[in-house]
Formats: C-alpha cells, sequence, structure tokens
C-alpha cells in the first residue's frame, strides 16, 4: 500500500490538484444532472398540458356541434319537411358554420326531403344517388327517430345521436369517395310535438383537424416539426392524425385506411404508453413504438371534460422522438462535459508544470 508521505512533492501536488478537480466536477454535474432532469420532466408536464388542452379544444367543438344539430331541427321550414325552400337553408347552414359537408333531412320513413346542393368547398352534392337512397335502416336514423341519445346529463347533454369517426358511406354517395367522418344527428317534431322525420349533420372531421393544424403550428415555431398529433377512439385504434413528417412535411391528415387509420392500435404498438392509456390515465413518459429503434416522448390525454360525453372514450396524444423533444437540454449536459473536461485538463497540466517547478527548486536549495 503507497503511503503518501513518501510521494514526491510533485506528485502530491498533481494528486491533490485532481482529486480538488474531481469533487468539484462532481458536485457540479450531480447539481446539474438535478436541473437536466428537471427540464426533461418540465418538457414531459409541458407536453402532457398540451395533450390536456387539445382535450379542452375538442370538448369545445362538440359542444357546438352536439348543439348545432338540435337547433337545425327547430327551424320552422325544417319542422314542415318543406322541400321547397330548405335546400336553400340547407346551403346557408353549411356555409355559415363552415363544418359539415352534408345535411340531410328525412321522412320518419328514411326517405330524402332535402339536403344541401354544395359542400363548404363548393363541390355539388349528387341529389340524384341520395333521392334514390333507404335510409331507413342507417344507425343514425334508427337511433334519432328511437331518440336514443349519445348523452350525459350530468354535464347537460341530450338529444342528439352522435356517430363516432368512421367510414360514412354518406360521402361515397353524395360525393362518390371514400372518406371518414362523424355524424350529428336528431328527430324533427312537428309543432304539435308528432316525430315526423330526422336531420343529420355530416361533419367529416374538419372541426378536430382544424384545432390538430393550429397545435403543429405551435410546435413547429419551437422547433418541433418531427410531432405528431393523434387521436385515438376506446379500442386504441388511430382515427385522426396529423404527422406532416411521415408525408414529407407536407400538411396533410393521414388518409391510409389500409395500414393505419382503424388498424393501428396504440394500445399494442407503445410498449410503455400504450397500457396507460388503455387505463385512462393521463401523462406523459418516454416509450418505444413497435419495431421502432429508438424512444418517444409521448403524452396522452384521456378527454374528461364539462363539454364532452367521456363514454365516447377518445385519447389525444402527442408524440414525438425522445432526444429531439429534449435536444436543449441534452446539448447543455455535453458541453458542461466538455467544458468540465477542458477545465480539468488544463488545472492539471498546471498542477503539473508547477509540481515540476517547485520540485526543481527545492532540489536546487537542497544542493546549497
Amino acid at each position: 500500500m503507497f503511503k503518501f508521505s513518501k510521494w514526491s512533492l510533485k506528485t502530491k501536488l498533481i494528486t491533490m490538484v485532481s482529486m480538488i478537480c474531481f469533487l468539484i466536477s462532481a458536485g457540479s454535474f450531480l447539481t446539474f444532472k438535478k436541473f437536466a432532469d428537471y427540464y426533461k420532466s418540465q418538457v414531459e408536464h409541458k407536453t402532457a398540458e398540451l395533450a390536456s388542452d387539445m382535450g379542452q379544444r375538442i370538448g369545445a367543438q362538440f359542444y357546438e356541434r352536439y348543439g348545432d344539430i338540435q337547433a337545425f331541427a327547430m327551424n320552422p321550414e325544417v319542422k314542415k319537411l318543406n322541400s321547397k325552400v330548405l335546400t336553400s337553408y340547407l346551403d346557408e347552414y353549411v356555409k355559415l358554420y363552415g363544418m359539415y359537408d352534408v345535411i340531410l333531412v328525412v321522412d320518419k320513413n328514411g326517405q330524402l326531403v332535402a339536403a344541401n346542393s354544395k359542400d363548404t368547398a363548393g363541390n355539388s352534392v349528387n341529389l340524384k344517388e341520395l333521392e334514390k337512397s333507404d335510409f331507413s335502416n342507417d344507425p343514425w336514423f334508427k337511433n334519432a327517430w328511437a331518440e336514443q341519445w349519445t348523452e350525459d346529463k350530468t354535464n347537460g347533454f341530450s338529444g342528439t345521436f352522435f356517430e363516432d369517426i368512421h367510414v360514412d358511406p354518406m360521402y361515397q354517395k353524395a360525393f362518390g369517395q371514400t372518406k371518414t367522418g362523424a355524424s350529428f344527428s336528431s328527430v324533427i317534431k312537428n309543432e304539435k310535438g308528432e316525430k315526423v322525420g330526422v336531420i343529420t349533420n355530416r361533419a367529416s372531421n374538419k372541426w378536430i383537424e382544424y384545432e390538430f393544424a393550429n397545435l403543429y403550428k405551435q410546435l413547429a415555431a419551437v422547433g418541433k416539426k418531427d410531432a405528431e398529433i393523434s387521436l385515438i377512439n376506446k379500442e386504441g385504434l388511430l382515427i385522426v392524425e396529423f404527422a406532416p413528417k411521415r408525408h414529407n412535411f407536407k400538411e396533410v391528415f393521414e388518409s391510409d385506411l389500409k395500414e393505419k387509420l382503424f388498424k393501428e392500435n396504440f394500445f399494442q404498438t407503445h410498449s410503455t404508453s400504450g397500457p396507460l392509456m388503455a387505463q385512462r390515465k393521463d401523462g406523459a413518459e418516454r416509450s418505444r413504438p413497435l419495431g421502432e429503434d429508438a424512444d418517444d416522448l409521448v403524452a396522452h390525454h384521456f378527454i374528461s371534460n364539462s363539454k364532452w360525453i367521456s363514454d365516447i372514450g377518445w385519447t389525444v396524444v402527442i408524440h414525438n422522438d425522445y432526444e429531439d423533444s429534449v435536444k436543449e437540454a441534452t446539448a447543455s449536459i455535453n458541453n458542461f462535459y466538455l467544458i468540465s473536461a477542458m477545465i480539468a485538463f488544463i488545472a492539471i497540466a498546471i498542477s503539473v508544470w508547477f509540481g515540476f517547478l517547485v520540485s526543481k527548486s527545492i532540489s536546487k536549495s537542497q544542493k546549497f
């Protein structure tokens, strides 16, 4: 075992300086690491807050859409099933609200009374195809006629039947397109309170896409262009997604029905976050997608607020490459390592040089 007292002065100086550098660096590192970990936790927290805020936005949109259809059903001309003027009224609704591509009024037998003639983009609705359709067996008609509402009376929701996002056959009939969307439907009653028909708004996904696009702009503005914003249903299946990175950064919404929409199950494809989402828990954590070689930061919020019906079961998910999400903290840590190493190297070099000088000076003095 080496005895410190037998070491040369030069060795003692170098050792002492090295130990001091190590202790200072270690203390600084532990302090800085706590700061870096706190910063990363704040990134997770803020991303979780964004997911929660998106839930609030979707709730606010849903609240408006839920009430719109009941307001439309109260129109005196709708109550009369006045086919002569209803098309112009419905066209005005489409222009005014900007959310509905098709609005149908059907009688008690599920036969078309009237529909808008153009969608929000000015495309003509195929009225002839709608006129020959029998809607009496469609879920939206049957539930609205039976007054089987999608409701939450605690929060004042009643009187509208909501169809979750699905491949809506109405778009094929009206425009010859395969398109996903939700619908809001309600019963029509005349002035005597008698049921005479059903009115339905086919909302596509505009009311959600508008909010997703705005959030993405916020994320892109702070350098998070790779971020993806997703909406999943109660089974964990993807129903809406805005991920420009997957489309050469074109701002388009996911439309792949073969592998993505209604196919990708987030409960199963995210090792850490999936089970938490399945349990309807909110939060943000590091999670690796199935088949990927890098982790994501995944923030998820089960939508539950006073303007939403939680039984619908939607969850908002914001996900981005984990290292990209915390790159500022990682860069700071790397810089700290570099600066600490440089300081330690310089200090040790100076101690070696100083040790040589001192030992040389002592050696000379001992000769005299």
